[in-house]
């Protein structure tokens, strides 16, 4: 069983959570579909350029959340 670290139900069918290590594919997928639009709200997309920088990203803000 996977242990989520932080999660705020919206209703029966979604949730916020921190996504694992896991996801980082998937994420990074969707950023690069999406490029022109997320540049104007999140500075980092032009420097997450693989799946890899997103894994790095996501597990400085899992560290990040765990260490508060």
């Amino acid at each position: 069983m996977k242990t989520v670290l932080f999660k705020i139900k919206i209703n029966n069918d979604l949730s916020l959570v921190i996504p694992s290590l896991a996801c980082a594919p998937e994420i990074f997928d969707l950023i690069d579909k999406d490029r022109d639009h997320l540049r104007a709200w999140l500075p980092w997309v032009d420097s997450t350029v693989t799946a890899e920088d997103t894994r790095k990203n996501l597990s400085e803000r899992i560290e990040g959340f765990q260490s508060k």
